[in-house]
């Protein structure tokens, strides 16, 4: 029974949500904006459980009873904590232009965000040269494109011979290309969303119940 219920409802309400797209009456068209208006209010109470998953694993850490305690998980323990309360009471007391929370958000959240974005430019670079070999022609014609694109945004190509034609072909690429091949992909994304959202209302998908469902 507790997980017929979920199933049952999933089925009703799929089924109603999806005929309710289709039919254009002014009293569907307000009930898919009440539906899709529920979605952000469920995505900030996801907010709620991700918050103490994260402070109840840091607590762990600080209070030494994790599996494998050491001093660096500590002191990094401590570290959040003392930004997470940090930044949770002075944005409820004040989020405006010059307060704490405002200097805090500008000036250590976006640079350690640039920062961190940095460094996983470096280890995708790094994995790529690990896992590529120029040893097809299809491989090699990725890598004479990426190479491209890289030195024409980078700036490198008023450096070398002929760049305003690198430049060129490289923006020519990226807006036909690239955009074709980005369409295709988002074409065969919205296939399989599709086909994963039917599992789930006919019930032929249940891992979203959790348990081994």
């Amino acid at each position: 029974m507790q997980r017929n219920i979920p199933l049952f409802l999933v089925f009703i309400l799929g089924i109603i949500y999806v005929l309710l797209t289709f039919i254009e009456t002014s009293w569907s068209e307000g009930a898919v904006r009440l539906a899709s208006s529920w979605a952000p209010l469920l995505s900030m109470w996801a907010i709620v459980p991700a918050t103490y998953v994260t402070l109840a694993s840091y607590g762990r850490r600080l209070t030494k009873r994790d599996r494998n305690p050491t001093t660096q998980k500590a002191i990094l323990a401590g570290v959040t904590y003392v930004a997470f309360f940090t930044m949770l009471i002075s944005g409820l007391k004040s989020n405006a232009e010059g307060s704490l929370f405002d200097w805090m958000f500008r000036n250590i959240q976006i640079p350690v965000t640039s920062t961190m974005f940095s460094l996983l430019t470096f280890y995708i670079a790094s994995a790529a040269y690990r896992a590529f070999r120029v040893s097809r022609a299809h491989t090699s014609l990725l890598m004479v494109f990426a190479v491209l694109v890289m030195v024409t945004n980078t700036g490198m190509h008023t450096y070398i011979p002929f760049g305003q034609y690198w430049n060129e072909f490289s923006t020519w690429f990226l807006m036909t290309g690239n955009v074709a091949a980005k369409r295709a992909i988002l074409i065969g994304v919205a296939v399989g969303m599709l086909a994963t959202n039917i599992r789930i209302i006919f019930g032929i998908e249940r891992s979203w119940m959790g348990g081994g469902a």
